[in-house]
This record gives structure tokens, sequence and C-alpha cells, in this order.
């Protein structure tokens, strides 16, 4: 079973792909890494799918606007897009794989996201009491959630990808630490 989930309209913020730089090194180009978790996080604040590692790609491309990911981890400024995809064993044995249109790729996110807006356009939701994503108009369940610390992620989530897809050229990343709170025309 695939599901193929496409956001109608998303906004993604425009900004310069700026090089940032490190307390340790003020003209660096390069952050220091956070450690990346391997989890896939259901996230009510994501605008969108955002991936730290090139394995969930099935596909990617360059955007046509900079996307901006604000979070604790600082701000990551991309210009990588495309598909990502997972597969998860249900608790029936049943293996489903999701995937996930206009997600963007930043290796310094320190975890992969899923949007919880996104999901519910497209008549995913989740059940609190159960932790489960289901299907709207059929209640077919395509993923389970289990709960890690302050975050619900999927459980026994792996890349449905047989191989990462390329990068491709004139690709940018950046990471600009210690920009954490920005206000938005909305609030």
């Amino acid at each position: 079973m695939k599901h193929n989930m496409a956001p109608s309209e998303v906004s993604v913020g425009q900004a310069a792909c700026a090089p940032s730089t490190t307390p340790e090194n003020p003209s660096s180009t390069v952050p220091k890494r956070q450690k990346r978790l391997e989890l896939v996080a259901y996230d009510s604040g994501a605008e969108r799918p955002a991936f730290n590692d090139l394995k969930w790609s099935t596909e990617l491309h360059l955007l046509e606007k900079p996307a901006i990911i604000v979070g604790t981890a600082g701000t990551m400024v991309t210009t990588v897009g495309g598909v990502v995809a997972y597969r998860t064993k249900l608790s029936t044995g049943e293996e489903v794989t999701v995937e996930l249109k206009e997600a963007i790729y930043s290796p310094d996110l320190p975890a992969n996201l899923i949007s919880a807006a996104l999901l519910l356009n497209e008549g995913i939701y989740w059940d609190q009491k159960r932790h489960i994503l289901y299907e709207e108009d059929t209640g077919r369940v395509v993923t389970e959630l289990r709960r890690a610390r302050n975050l619900f992620v999927v459980t026994n989530a792996v890349p449905a990808a047989a191989a990462a897809a390329p990068v491709p050229v004139g690709a940018a990343t950046s990471h600009i630490p210690g920009i954490t709170n920005i206000a938005t025309k909305d609030g």
C-alpha cells in the first residue's frame, strides 16, 4: 500500500543561503553537527516533511525558493527537496509504505519530521488514544506511533528507497545557530 501525500498549498519562507558560523570558528562555513536521530517524528509544527539523511529520499530536486526550517536546533536553510518514503511494519504484521511529497532535506536537522497538518489535509488522522495514523475515509491504519521522550515517532520506520537519490547540482544547505524564534505575520 502506498500513500502519496502532497500538500495543496505550502508556503515556505525565502532567504538567501548564507554560510553559517560556529562559536569555535566564527569564519567557518561548516556548522558543528548535532547528533542526528534516525527516528521519524510526527510533528504538529512542521510545515512540510523534513529529513536529515538522503537514504529516505526517492527523488531530489532543487527548490524554486530556499526553504527555512526554524526549530530548537537553530535555523536551517536548504535548496534541496523532493520525495521521501518510509516503510513500517504494523503490529498486525502488515507492511505499509508511506510516500511524502514536497519534503525538504537538511543534514543538520536533528530528527526527521512528518507534518501533522499536511497529513490531515490528505485525510490522514491521528487517533490519540491508540497512537495510530489512519485514513479517514476507510479507517485503515497507515502508521503506528510510539512515545519517545516528548515526541511521538513512527514505530519501526525504515527507509523505503532502494538507494538514496543523488543530490542535485547546485544544492546548498546551511545552518544558522542561535536563531530559534522568528515571528511570522500570522503570529
